[in-house]
């Protein structure tokens, strides 16, 4: 059993205060021997010790990665009823599991009802799970909503998800917006954002916005992101200086770019990089 959304629950930073690490450390070094139900009796008993709701949830979850690495969904079910509120689980499951069981479980739920320090991310994890099954427009009801409400960890990639939906109805303007919000919401390098720093400089590079388009490439950026995402970022990066008329800087962003490429994409990125070398002569 694969979980659920890894790239996104990555982003979820628990905001939990004397967590006990020790027990932590105990719990991994036994996972990296695949003792995984020595690992979760551990977390069931770190649960059990706290009555911090915020780290009940953080040790639950913990144990439940454990279950379900062990290939064992059905324990991991059962360990979601360590959280007494069944708001608070529903919202759980909607983290690990399926997009169908999701939308099954949770179609017809009042998220706003959520605790509240989880409501946005209810909607964004609803609202992803509807655009996985293609039901976009209440995908795009509950990520226009998961921007509405206070606190959350994944309002950027849900703006990110707005603007690519807005651009396959042909709505730059709309995506514009929402790509601007997704790039504004962290000054991290994730995937989402990079994805969205190169989205939203095509949008500009239409509009004859080139300067600005390149000023999204800053350097702290660049020198943050991961080998495939700099490759990424170096790639649209070039586009920007070519459509600014800069064909010398764009060949040096080029090389970057493969520099940082592999396989198929570093290929054409040097297909590339020559074809724009041969024009230069």
């Amino acid at each position: 059993m694969k979980i659920l959304y890894l790239l996104l629950i990555s982003v979820f930073i628990l905001e939990v205060q004397a967590l006990d690490n020790k027990g932590i450390r105990n719990a991994r070094n036994l996972l990296k021997e695949k003792r995984y139900n020595e690992a979760i009796a551990i977390y069931k008993k770190m649960v059990e010790n706290t009555k911090k709701i915020k780290e009940k949830q953080y040790y639950t979850e913990l144990a439940i990665r454990a279950a379900l690495k062990s290939k064992d969904k059905k324990k991991a079910e059962e360990l979601i009823g360590m959280l007494d509120d069944p708001m608070r689980q529903n919202f759980i499951f909607m983290k690990f599991f399926a997009p169908k069981e999701v939308i099954a479980k949770a179609s017809k739920l009042d998220l706003s009802k959520m605790p509240k320090d989880v409501i946005s991310d209810a909607y964004a994890l609803r609202g992803i799970a509807f655009l996985r099954l293609k039901n976009n427009e209440r995908a795009l009801g509950d990520l226009k909503k998961a921007l509405d409400y206070s606190g959350g960890k994944l309002k950027g990639i849900s703006a990110k998800y707005i603007g690519d939906m807005y651009v396959s109805q042909g709505d730059e303007k709309a995506a514009e917006e929402y790509y601007s919000k997704a790039v504004a919401s962290t000054s991290g390098a994730y995937s989402w954002r990079c994805a969205s720093v190169t989205d939203l400089s095509k949008i500009l590079i239409k509009k004859g916005e080139a300067e600005k388009a390149l000023a999204l490439y800053s350097d702290a950026l660049l020198k943050r992101a991961n080998n495939r995402n700099k490759a990424l970022l170096y790639a649209g990066k070039a586009d920007v200086l070519e459509a600014a008329d800069k064909k010398s800087e764009a060949l040096s962003a080029l090389e970057s770019a493969v520099k940082y490429a592999d396989g198929k994409y570093k290929e054409g990125l040097k297909k590339r990089l020559n074809k724009l070398a041969e024009d230069m002569l």
